[in-house]
């Protein structure tokens, strides 16, 4: 679909019908909107536009729209907004997941009040037809203007913003995500349950994020450095090493492991804990064959082998090397 032609096609509907210069004014936004959007709006008929009313105050209240129609209400509207499919109940349905007011939720502590009334919030939507999201955005921005917002002194709607930022394939405006961040600021959220952490976990098995929200992250973090991490207990340590522990790794996973090791210098206290940890271990004879294996060919330079002469010096032979050096003698 070509946007300028539909938005054209919009403008010639609208100045034909009644109210033309409130119509025409919603089709040139949508269109500015459209323009605007950092991410293309959805062309499918599926929007709305919706006011919510509270039930505690009645009206009627008239309001009038630029280009003189003016809208009527039986009650006094608090918040509107634009979505599809059941959008203009999710809020209500929040305010009864946790019916606690909580500071900078507005919205949501009228509809909490209104609960305790034993009340619901009434929603109008303006058409009785579903709409594309421009148009659904327009006319949301055109009702919070006329209307008013309760935080500017100029109304009574608990909107945090002048409304069309709320795209279903864009993202918050800077002004919005202000807003947010000031509300939530100092909030003290309870600590995470085992079950929650769980939760938290499982939706993240699996997910692979897109090289561009990489660089996203990367890029946010530059500069930032590593926050400092606490301590592993030893339960915790011992919990991990058991959890990894006859893990197979893929030929795939090794190659990586393998590329990032090459050319790394262990520390010395780094060999002296390798160096514990074999201490006593018997190697299987599957093992001890995979290791001759891989040092076939292999031959050590000076400093390797004077090294490995130092650390032999003085060391008493096993039954098992003697009887390896004797084989070796006697075949040359």
């Amino acid at each position: 679909m070509d946007p300028e032609k539909f938005f054209d096609s919009l403008e010639r509907k609208a100045r034909r019908g009644n109210d033309p210069e409130t119509y025409a004014h919603v089709a040139c936004r949508a269109r500015e909107l459209h323009r605007a959007s950092a991410t293309p709006l959805s062309f499918e008929a599926k929007f709305y536009t919706y006011v919510l009313l509270n039930p505690l105050k009645p009206g009627p209240v008239s309001y009038e729209l630029v280009g003189g129609k003016r809208v009527v209400f039986d009650f006094i509207p608090f918040y509107v907004g634009k979505g599809c499919r059941h959008r203009g109940s999710d809020h209500e349905r929040s305010a009864r997941k946790d019916p606690t007011p909580a500071k900078g939720q507005h919205k949501l502590n009228v509809i909490r009040k209104i609960h305790r009334a034993g009340l619901c919030p009434i929603q109008v939507r303006t058409s009785r037809r579903l709409e594309v999201e421009a148009v659904a955005l327009a006319k949301e921005q055109l009702l919070i203007n006329a209307i008013g917002r309760k935080d500017l002194g100029r109304g009574p709607l608990t909107n945090s913003s002048g409304g069309g930022d709320g795209a279903t394939t864009g993202s918050f405006s800077e002004e919005v995500r202000n807003r947010i961040s000031a509300a939530k600021l100092g909030q003290k959220y309870p600590k995470r349950t085992a079950e929650h952490q769980q939760k938290l976990t499982l939706t993240q098995v699996g997910l692979k994020r897109s090289d561009s929200v990489k660089a996203k992250i990367s890029a946010s973090r530059v500069g930032k450095g590593t926050a400092p991490r606490k301590p592993l207990t030893e339960e915790h340590k011992l919990a991990i090493s058991a959890g990894k522990r006859g893990v197979p790794l893929s030929q795939e996973h090794r190659e990586k492991l393998s590329a990032i090791r090459v050319g790394r210098r262990l520390s010395d206290e780094t060999k002296r804990k390798i160096s514990e940890a074999n201490r006593g271990r018997v190697r299987t004879a599957e093992h001890k064959e995979k290791l001759r294996q891989a040092n076939l060919g292999k031959t050590a330079d000076a400093s390797v082998r004077a090294k490995q002469s130092e650390a032999l010096k003085g060391r008493p032979w096993s039954d098992a090397r003697r009887a390896a050096y004797e084989r070796s003698r006697s075949d040359n």
